[in-house]
């Protein structure tokens, strides 16, 4: 299945990224391959309010009904099912059809998804909120199905590109996070109510999916560095041959270190971002906006999306990290899991019926976030920077997919871990 990439001399002889467009385009498709998925986690005040209790209009974080407490679990559920059932029909089916034709389809399924969700604002869904919110995951495992699905077809396409266009697309993916939660901060500074903030958030996932399609047809017909990297000729022939077992388990040895790395990644994430973070009350709540508004989304999200981004733009930019033994990440990554996950659950996470609250202030809960997000942004980069050094250039393609692929079933068999961290409180 796999193909040899262009030769180094073939960026030197060849055409030149005028403008810088296609790096443009990478990156906007990292922006757009996170976008759907963050925006349905980041209008978490809107799913609350969907999930209240019905007797009153108002939220209440210390008396949170069932569905509201297992929306973020869910959430992290319908997601990861999803995207292994996807990953492994794009897979094995995937050749099937044109990467062009994949690419556009999956993210057209997308905006329509988002466009069905953004009716449903408008519907009272009180009377019905546990068949909305079975609706809702139904909803949610479908962007993420596309999202998987659109990924895995744009590596198809990204591994033939010199190995900086990688770093644009990681970085992409690190914007996402950051539109998303100060979009939600500002709806919340200029007054919106929790509907119409969340219609917003909907719409720009609409409008920005739409600029990416178009930005994408008018560059795979009018660029030529694009058409120099990307030709029919291997585009046909390649994409049209399943991958065999064989190939799939001789990938799956080149990135061992590189799934690890994400393995004891999601044992740190899942049972504590957002499972846990986004039920953490603030020491002061009910003196002031910033206790009963601004703390949540500025502490749980913003800060987070920010020290995300900042890790992932240092790592890329410090190229020989990557040229380390991969096995320093993956102990990295482990000891990760005996330091953030009962730390979390020791700060001030309401409600919560076993263990005692060990850290009640904002200002720790606040240190032990960054030191989080910083080490997040860090290992999802150098998960991905180590594949281009340990796997021979005609395997590139292939371990990228078994790569995405290994994620999803990583992600997917690990999704309980939220349940249970909220349950254990």
């Amino acid at each position: 299945m796999g193909s040899k990439p262009p030769h180094d001399e073939k960026s030197e002889n060849g055409p030149k990224d005028k403008y810088l467009i296609v790096y443009v385009l990478f990156a906007f498709f990292g922006v757009i391959h996170l976008l759907p998925s963050t925006f349905f986690v980041t209008a978490h005040d809107y799913w609350m309010y969907k999930f209240r209790d019905t007797s009153s209009d108002e939220v209440d974080s210390s008396h949170r009904t069932v569905l509201q407490k297992e929306f973020s679990p869910s959430v992290t559920i319908s997601t990861h099912v999803a995207s292994v059932l996807s990953s492994f029909l794009t897979l094995f089916f995937g050749h099937k059809l044109n990467v062009h034709l994949r690419l556009y389809g999956s993210l057209f399924i997308i905006l329509v998804l988002y466009v069905i969700s953004a009716i449903f604002i408008h519907v009272d869904t009180d009377s019905w909120q546990t068949g909305f919110f079975v609706l809702t995951m139904f909803i949610i495992a479908g962007i993420n199905a596309m999202t998987t699905h659109a990924g895995l077809t744009f590596f198809s396409i990204l591994y033939k590109f010199p190995a900086d266009y990688l770093g644009h697309y990681l970085n992409g993916q690190g914007v996402a996070g950051i539109f998303t939660s100060c979009l939600q901060v500002l709806a919340l500074a200029v007054g919106i109510s929790t509907t119409k903030s969340a219609l917003v958030y909907f719409w720009i996932v609409i409008g920005l999916i739409l600029a990416c399609l178009v930005f994408m047809i008018a560059v795979a017909r009018y660029s030529n560095f694009y058409q120099h990297y990307n030709s029919k000729t291997t585009l046909e022939k390649e994409e049209r041959r399943m991958m065999t077992a064989k190939e799939f388990f001789s990938a799956l040895k080149l990135i061992w270190k590189s799934l690890s790395v994400l393995f004891f990644y999601l044992w740190a994430v899942n049972p504590t971002h957002p499972a846990i973070t986004s039920l953490i009350v603030s020491e002061g709540e009910g003196q002031g906006e910033w206790n009963d508004v601004y703390f949540v989304p500025v502490t749980t999200f913003v800060l987070p999306a920010i020290g995300d981004y900042i890790a992932r733009f240092v790592t890329i930019k410090l190229k020989p990290i990557a040229s380390l033994d991969g096995i320093w990440f993956v102990a990295f990554s482990a000891a990760r899991i005996a330091i953030f996950v009962p730390l979390f659950m020791l700060c001030n996470v309401q409600p919560r019926s076993h263990l005692s609250v060990v850290f009640p202030h904002d200002y720790q809960y606040i240190i032990i976030m960054v030191f989080f997000s910083l080490s997040n942004g860090f290992l999802l980069s150098i998960g991905n920077l180590i594949i281009p050094k340990t796997v021979p250039p005609e395997k590139l393609e292939d371990a990228y997919h078994v790569n995405l692929v290994g994620a999803s079933i990583l992600m997917g068999s690990l999704s309980f871990l939220g349940f249970v961290s909220v349950e254990l409180l």
